[in-house]
């Protein structure tokens, strides 16, 4: 209707909401509508019109001219110079300094100058954000032959530039973030734009030094192009300048990069106390302050956290910046959000979150944030750190032919030693044994790959950490449906290929018969016939990829042995009947079973090549008791993988049968 369409005000709509688990309704303004504003010209008193005319007539006669053919009879002026008539009069009127009341028909000087400057601003707008200017500045810039200028001094202030050819460029790349970052269709352009910048950036020093100085003294364009921008060209444009930025300067300020330069204390608790001499680092402060703020554009904040990982795959300064500013703690924080271990908790490098006001939510209904580029910066720092490693039988590790320090670790050229890493603070090793971490890092399988590259760093030769993960992943695995299990099977994958002395501890547990994966599988075998085949191909690869499950698999054969009859009855054809959307088996599932002969025959060269029967028990928790056999142990395991094989080439034959005889039926 014309009410709620041009007339505004507000409208009630359901929404969905996280928190309360269902829709409500809220009262939100309209903000498409239309408005439409009327003017009526006001009458000119003949009286005023005959004065003004004369007036204007006395104090400039060229101004307004008319001639005898345009008077009509009555002495009257042509309907077509009225116009200008009206206009002469109120210019007149305004420059009067009387108050006759009849100077209210004239345009305040207020208005008429806010008028004229507004539409001025658009006509300079026009043309500014117009294509030809850009191919002027783009052009302008590229045909700059400058001289590469690697001179640095810090005692010279950064915001002036001497040379004319810097000059042009800092106002190049203003034109670019604030201009052309806004234009429409401006894309291709854009990226030529700042491709030529960042080359121009490459050879002057003092061109990185003013641009890093504009972005410490003010966050706008940090805020306005990483954050608020809602265009990825723009972010990551924006993000490639500032690193070629970061990069000619920080090999210049090395020797102060630490260097810091304490404030007035007075000073309110808003402003920092103390800032940093080297601009690399004053304004990666900038990054940190603003972490708090970046949950606000969740939608678009990975070009933000980039520069995160940008600085720590940097050098040993660059991540020894980030460890001392507790980067690890932030932004896991951060990530956890409201499940955050700091939170409700006074910390020093934190403040104090409370309960009752929890942070910006992130996420809704339709999308959820990608954490993706954060994590991939936390993993990168853990790599370069050391861990609580077990290292008091080291020399006996290394002698075994295991490696001295973790296979993910990552030092510079000088950190050849394990205990030349850097250190990790309190709060950061806090964040990371954190539980709510690695559990929410597992519930998208999106976050594989950082999430592992942790654990494996982590777990190495830490028998505490391995077993806090392993029980993660073992509840994971039990609250999953078949489908969503992806995450916690590639860190179980990765967690049991470690390379060190608890390797087998760690497969004891995760395949234990009573905790681990064989007895989830032996529990769920009725109610969740899908998920325990899943999990039954998993281990067949697993057996077939890692030595040491092939071994523990054919030490325990009677923990798996009931395997055969179950695949016996769950592809059975009354099996298959059953709908695939409750968790059972169906027939097109059940139509890959050839992969799984091959897989089986596989896992018995694994468990040919295993030899004796050697049980070790777990030092993490108790296995069930084994009952007694008079058969070899590996005899058995290989008859049972031969019984197997059998079931599986036995079904398949079944259902090709099927099919072909459903093809023949519904044959014309």
């Amino acid at each position: 209707t014309l009410f709620r369409s041009a007339f505004g005000g507000s409208t009630v709509v359901t929404t969905y909401s996280k928190e309360l688990k269902r829709f409500v309704e809220s009262t939100q303004p309209r903000t498409k509508n239309a408005y439409m504003l009327i003017y009526k010209r006001a009458p000119i008193q003949s009286t005023v019109q005959s004065q003004t005319v004369a007036s204007a007539a006395v104090k400039e006669p060229q101004t307004l001219q008319i001639s005898s053919d345009s008077m009509t009879s009555d002495g009257g002026v042509e309907p077509s110079l009225q116009r200008v008539v009206d206009l002469v009069k109120i210019r007149e009127l305004n420059r009067s300094d009387s108050t006759s009341p009849d100077q209210t028909l004239a345009v305040p000087s207020r208005i008429r100058r806010f008028v004229w400057d507004d539409n001025m601003q658009f006509l300079q707008t026009r043309h500014i954000f117009n294509s030809q200017m850009y191919d002027f500045m783009l052009k302008l810039i590229s045909s700059l032959e400058t001289a590469p200028n690697m001179s640095y001094d810090p005692a010279t202030d950064p915001t002036k530039l001497t040379l004319l050819s810097d000059q042009i460029l800092s106002v190049a790349t203003t034109f670019a973030f604030d201009i052309l970052a806004r234009g429409r269709n401006t894309a291709d352009t854009f990226a030529r734009f700042t491709e030529v910048l960042r080359n121009h950036y490459k050879q002057s020093v003092p061109l990185c030094r003013w641009f890093l100085s504009v972005l410490s003294m003010d966050n706008r364009w940090i805020v306005e192009c990483l954050l608020e921008c809602p265009f990825a060209n723009v972010r990551k444009e924006f993000s490639t300048v500032l690193t070629t930025a970061f990069s000619v300067l920080s090999s210049f300020e090395k020797d102060i990069f630490t260097k810091v330069i304490e404030t007035d204390s007075t000073q309110s608790d808003q402003q920092r106390t103390s800032y940093h001499v080297a601009l690399v680092p004053r304004v990666m402060d900038i990054f940190v302050d603003l972490l708090e703020l970046s949950t606000q554009y969740w939608k678009h904040f990975s070009e933000f956290f980039s520069i995160f990982y940008w600085f720590a795959n940097g050098s040993h300064e660059h991540r020894s910046y980030l460890m001392q500013v507790h980067t690890i703690a932030k932004l896991i924080d951060l990530f956890l959000e409201d499940y955050s271990p700091f939170v409700g908790t006074q910390n020093a490098h934190f403040g104090i979150r409370s309960n009752r006001k929890p942070r910006y939510r992130m996420g809704n209904k339709f999308s959820d944030p990608d954490f993706y580029t954060l994590l991939s910066a936390v993993a990168t720092l853990v790599v370069h750190c050391s861990t609580d490693a077990r290292t008091g039988s080291l020399d006996q590790h290394v002698e075994n032919g295991y490696s001295r320090i973790p296979p993910t670790t990552r030092f510079g050229p000088n950190q050849i030693m394990f205990d030349l890493a850097n250190p990790v603070h309190a709060s950061d090793r806090k964040a990371l044994l954190s539980r709510a971490f690695y559990t929410k890092s597992m519930d998208s399988d999106g976050y594989i790959e950082p999430l592992t590259t942790v654990v494996l760093h982590w777990s190495w030769m830490n028998e505490e950490f391995s077993k806090s993960v392993i029980q993660i992943v073992l509840d994971g695995f039990s609250r999953s449906s078949w489908d969503s299990i992806k995450p916690f099977c590639a860190v179980t994958t990765a967690i049991i290929d470690i390379k060190d002395s608890l390797q087998s501890l760690r497969v004891e547990t995760l395949l234990n018969a009573e905790s681990g994966l064989l007895g989830q599988m032996f529990r769920s075998r009725q109610k969740r016939e899908k998920f325990t085949y899943v999990l039954i191909k998993f281990v067949l690869r697993l057996v077939e990829e890692n030595e040491s499950v092939g071994r523990f698999m054919s030490e325990h054969t009677d923990s798996w042995v009931w395997m055969e009859a179950w695949l016996e009855h769950a592809i059975s054809t009354e099996s298959t009947t059953l709908s695939s959307t409750n968790g059972s088996l169906g027939p097109v599932t059940l139509c890959r079973q050839d992969s799984g002969a091959a897989t089986v025959q596989e896992l018995k060269k694994q468990y040919q090549k295993a030899g004796g029967r050697t049980v070790h028990r777990s030092k993490f928790a108790p296995t069930v008791a084994e009952p007694v056999s008079t058969v070899e142990p590996v005899d058995a395991g290989v008859d049972a993988v031969k019984r197997l094989q059998e079931a599986f080439h036995r079904r398949t034959e079944e259902v090709v049968q099927q099919q072909q005889k459903q093809q023949h039926q519904s044959a014309p």
